[in-house]
């Protein structure tokens, strides 16, 4: 939305300058010409990588997707594995089309240094929230703000690949202190959109509300010679004429309208057929919708899958999103290999833990009715899955206990792998240090990335 501020007159009785700007639209209360302004200050736009990340809220289970039926009655899945192309990787019965492309991966089985409980810092900042050194690291980022998310940093070192599309975007569904820009400010937060922004650029209304007002704005352009020799509001005016674009423009508004992508691309992201437990079918359309925001320009946008904290009917609920989320992820990669964009965008899907054993004695959901087996939090053994981003796919990093509890051989951190997402993108967490508000640098992150696939 557009909002005119007026202060009032001037002493000498001329108009104060009357300054044009254009509202949050989900920007955490920052303007977008404010944000304009901040990418283009010490933004390095040469790089054209990006990611995509899909968060799996609530933490899905380790020993459902990579099955194992030596363990132990107790910790034993009741799903199947399917063999893959990759040595020593079994994936569940319900992810046969990552499965078939497994080549394309990188699998991750357990990720430890998770917060083991719900607490997405950890993917989206390494941020501790709970449990040992939280106090401190809370108590010391608090006093500036937090610790910015990742997006947030890369939104600050990089800018958008075309120096107009905001670079840091969050879809409908995902908000909240963890996607925030901490110590870096509001210049940096996500452009959340909203299922209110869709809708207004679905009926065509917000294109038009903002052509009123950029008639409005022309109509000051006289008076705004006349009151300020010293080319300041010229300087303004840059910013926010490119802030109307933005969200005027055709570019902004078809990688948002799902419309203007080709029925046969539409059909294949939908999942036809599947029950939600949560989240609909229609829910791998953001997938489409974040490609086609990082091919507009967006650097980095998340995406958030939500309900796999299974304490209850932890088989139903697996059953029902793993074929979901494994036509998604699938789809993703065809999509960009399709497009030549795969070495470009890095795809990260996890949750902030994973899942305990031994499974609970077979009981009813108080919350549906259900009967079902359920599961508690683990924070030291989250599966991830990345893709893309010229990344040595085609392998398996660690690999579980026979009880699911353990990553016995490799173990990876979280920070490896937030820090591997920076590797794509050409950032070198080793080097890089970010001022915060007290002049003090600050790393990224407190590991480098996965070795094994750079």
């Amino acid at each position: 939305m557009l909002t005119i501020i007026e202060p009032g007159n001037a002493a000498g009785g001329v108009s104060r300058r009357r300054f044009l700007r254009i509202g949050c639209l989900g920007l955490a209360g920052l303007t977008l010409p404010n944000l304009l302004r901040a990418e283009s200050a010490g933004s390095d736009r040469r790089s054209t990588k990006s990611v995509i990340h899909v968060f799996l809220a609530g933490g899905p289970s380790q020993s459902e997707i990579f099955p194992n039926l030596d363990a132990p009655d107790a910790y034993r899945t009741s799903f199947r594995p399917s063999a893959t192309r990759v040595p020593g990787l079994s994936l569940c019965e319900h992810m046969p089309r990552i499965a078939a492309r497994a080549d394309t991966f990188v699998f991750l089985p357990g990720v430890h240094g998770m917060d083991g409980s719900h607490m997405p810092h950890c993917c989206f900042s390494g941020a501790v929230m709970s449990g040992p050194g939280a106090v401190n690291e809370r108590n010391e980022f608090a006093a500036v703000g937090g610790r910015p998310s990742q997006g947030a940093f890369i939104s600050r070192l990089l800018g958008s690949t075309d120096g107009v599309v905001p670079p840091y975007m969050t879809l409908p569904g995902l908000a909240g202190d963890h996607v925030g820009p901490g110590f870096l400010g509001r210049a940096h937060g996500p452009f959340q959109v909203n299922e209110q922004l869709l809708g207004s650029l679905r009926g065509g209304q917000l294109a038009n509300r903002l052509e009123d007002r950029r008639a409005l704005l022309r109509s000051f352009d006289t008076l705004r010679r006349e009151i300020d020799s010293s080319g300041q509001i010229e300087a303004l005016d840059r910013f926010t004429q490119a802030a109307i674009g933005l969200v005027t423009s055709s570019r902004f508004a078809n990688a948002l309208d799902l419309s203007k992508e080709p029925s046969r691309v539409v059909d294949r992201f939908r999942n036809r057929g599947w029950g939600s437990r949560g989240f609909d079918a229609g829910i791998n359309l953001q997938l489409l919708r974040a490609r086609r925001l990082v091919e507009a320009g967006a650097r980095y946008v998340a995406v958030e899958y939500p309900g796999w904290d299974t304490h209850q009917a932890n088989d139903e609920i697996h059953r029902a999103k793993l074929p979901i989320l494994d036509h998604g992820l699938a789809t993703l990669v065809d999509d960009l290999q399709a497009r030549g964009m795969l070495d470009d965008v890095l795809i990260l899907a996890w949750g902030e833990m994973g899942r305990s054993k031994p499974y609970d004695n077979p009981r009813i959901d108080p919350g549906t009715g259900e009967f079902g087996r359920g599961t508690g939090h683990h924070g030291e053994c989250a599966p991830a899955f990345l893709a893309g981003g010229g990344l040595r796919a085609g392998q398996m990093i660690g690999a579980l206990d026979r009880h699911g509890m353990v990553n016995r051989t490799r173990r990876v951190h979280n920070h490896e792998v937030l820090a591997t997402v920076y590797h794509a993108l050409g950032i070198d967490v080793s080097t890089v240090r970010v001022f915060d508000p007290n002049n003090r640098p600050r790393p990224l992150l407190d590991h480098g990335p996965i070795r094994e696939v750079i």
